[in-house]
């Protein structure tokens, strides 16, 4: 509360010396079909729906015989429109001049300097909501099977929607838990909340206010096919397609999947050119009806006593199960070395990193058991020093750019 300093200068309805409690100054709005007001956050709004919205003070309609005409300011990438009004009350159409968001201002000069209160409207996205409906030709697939994606996209009425650009995502769901991927609701990143850009409101009676508001070994394993279309992509990417919905508002995206035994991600979002958007997402699996799991350290150093860990996938397995793995990395002294163990125990293939290593290898790893087989190819890098450097490419993404073929997707 303020109070009076002798002088006899007080604000709002006090005596002298008694406690002064300031006005309340508030904007609400009149948009409300049932007549009532709504307080500072006046809520959604149709685009060209026309608002409507009124200066309180202490409850009461602001009267303008008492105070200043209030003075409005809309808002929205930067002051688009100012105008002193008559009475307490503004009105304007909601247009694209000032969508997606607008924050309105209402000034109400006093005696001690100024008030100014505020309320946003936001336009309303169900309108520009998409829906996307994803399927594919099978509900499992194998490694480095090709996979094909449908998108049906329709709109808010349920009415198909072509013409619409739809970028199909297809990534290694393992990538989840460290947060690589998002599922942001596109229409709310289009129509999202921009700034009013009013950065400070200054008065030269009052300071400037921020608005900033266990196994054991053999040799010669396996025979010569063994390792044939040996499993060696294993891209955490295998797509990332854009395709074009037709009049009946569907598309299709063959992806090439590559070699991983996981559980693919597939995320559509869509775009129409008169900016409605949608997105949703499914997964679905690649594995076999066994596999090889195998832990190859890509990066040694001369001195290193390292190991292979080799362990099957399988659904049904027996404990007992006989199962034979074989290891292929003749620079490195393995010589298609067989390593026997039972059921899903893992087993380990020592590896002792000598000088004469020093350079690039390729290890092989293979399974045979009941009656089938996997197998999976690696690189290993062995340096003579532990200390290396690491070196960073950079290119703008210009027309033509491509991603070097180690790191681009499959499709």
């Amino acid at each position: 509360p303020l109070y009076d300093n002798g002088s006899g200068a007080v604000s709002g309805n006090a005596s002298a010396g008694q406690a002064v409690v300031p006005d309340h100054f508030e904007l609400v709005g009149r948009n409300d079909p049932s007549g009532n007001d709504t307080s500072s956050y006046i809520g959604d709004a149709d685009l060209f729906q026309r608002l409507s919205f009124r200066v309180n003070v202490n409850e009461k309609p602001l009267d303008v015989a008492k105070y200043s005409r209030p003075l409005f300011v809309i808002a929205s990438r930067g002051i688009k429109s100012s105008v002193v009004s008559a009475d307490a009350n503004t009105s304007f159409v909601f247009d694209e001049n000032i969508y997606p968001n607008l924050t309105l201002y209402a000034v109400v000069f006093t005696d001690h300097g100024f008030e100014a209160v505020q309320g946003s409207v936001a336009v309303k996205h169900e309108p520009y909501r998409l829906k996307l409906d994803v399927t594919t030709d099978k509900e499992t697939y194998t490694p480095s099977s090709t996979a094909q994606v449908r998108i049906k996209v329709r709109g808010a009425e349920n009415e198909s929607v072509g013409g619409v650009k739809v970028a199909v995502s297809v990534a290694d769901n393992a990538l989840a838990p460290l947060n690589a991927f998002s599922d942001a609701d596109p229409v709310d990143s289009v129509y999202g909340y921009t700034d009013g850009d009013i950065q400070e409101q200054v008065s030269t009676h009052q300071a400037a206010k921020s608005m900033y508001s266990g196994a054991e070994g053999g040799g010669g394993g396996g025979d010569a096919s063994l390792f044939d279309g040996a499993r060696k992509n294993f891209k955490d990417q295998a797509a990332f397609v854009i395709v074009e919905t037709d009049a009946n508002g569907d598309a299709t995206a063959d992806v090439r999947l590559p070699d991983n035994i996981t559980t693919w991600r597939i995320q559509a979002i869509g775009l129409s050119k008169d900016l409605r958007a949608g997105t949703t997402i499914l997964t679905r699996p690649a594995t076999k009806t066994i596999a090889i799991d195998a832990v190859v350290p890509p990066m040694l150093y001369v001195g290193d006593q390292a190991q292979i860990k080799l362990r099957p996938i399988a659904q049904q397995l027996g404990s007992n199960t006989d199962v034979e793995y074989v290891v292929n990395a003749p620079t490195l002294g393995l010589n298609r070395q067989s390593v026997h163990g039972k059921g899903h125990a893992s087993v380990y293939v020592p590896l002792s990193v000598t000088a004469a290593m020093v350079g690039t290898h390729t290890v092989q790893v293979a399974l045979i058991a009941d009656g089938h087989q996997d197998a999976m190819e690696f690189p290993v890098q062995i340096a003579d020093k532990i200390y290396t450097k690491t070196i960073w490419e950079q290119a703008d993404a210009v027309a033509g750019f491509k991603l070097p073929e180690t790191l681009a997707p499959e499709s």
